[in-house]
């Protein structure tokens, strides 16, 4: 056995790390995120899942910042209005 040692260069990307399970399918079948915007409104975005690791999915296609919903993501759909929880903030 030998063993070889390789490294590819490749451009950058901007990507944020999401769990799994808060991926979903829209009604044509594209991959994407429910997010919430600025008026608590949600709506969905593609996103281009470009690395998996063990803490989650490394995805493309968000703003630089986002509310990502990642539990009830399949209850709503775009337009409905919500009260957000962010994870660690129970009140």
């Amino acid at each position: 056995g030998q063993t070889v040692e390789i490294v590819i260069a490749a451009e950058g990307a901007a990507a944020h790390l999401i769990p799994p399970a808060a991926l979903t399918l829209d009604n044509s079948g594209t991959m994407g995120l429910r997010i919430v915007d600025d008026t608590n409104t949600t709506r969905f975005v593609p996103v281009q899942v470009i690395r998996d690791t063990t803490e989650g999915f490394l995805v493309t296609g968000l703003p630089d910042e986002a509310r990502v919903i990642v539990r009830g993501q399949e209850f709503v759909t775009d337009g409905v209005t919500v009260r957000p929880v962010l994870e660690g903030d129970r009140s």
